[in-house]
């Protein structure tokens, strides 16, 4: 039995290359991990941003809503002191006319013939 019993050097490389593939493999599943961990952060921030600017919409919105309904009352206001001066200034005109009447009574005819 012969056979050759020359020892020959062990092929460490390939060992080598196995550990730096799974140094490599953690690596980047470590990395996807972080990227994931990102986007959600990401994500959560910008659903937060999101809620923030509806929140402020809705402010905005009940403001211009009070605002509105003040102007509505103020111009109400208005119209029923014109209203009211108006039937001041009638109530007025009436006396005025009641008294130039009195005075003219004998002059006006409402059917002339």
């Amino acid at each position: 039995m012969g056979g050759d019993e020359t020892t020959m050097p062990a092929n460490t490389n390939g060992m080598e290359y196995m550990a730096q593939a799974m140094q490599m493999s953690t690596l980047f599943q470590s990395n996807a991990m972080i990227s994931q961990s990102q986007l959600q952060a990401s994500t959560q921030m910008q659903q937060a941003n999101l809620m923030y600017m509806q929140q402020t919409e809705s402010l905005d919105v009940k403001r211009d809503i009070a605002m509105a309904e003040i102007d509505y009352k103020r111009e109400k206001a208005e119209f029923n002191h014109d209203e009211a001066m108006k039937a001041l200034d009638n109530e007025e005109m009436e006396i005025k006319l009641e008294a130039e009447g009195s005075d003219n009574i004998n002059t006006y005819n409402p059917n002339p013939v």
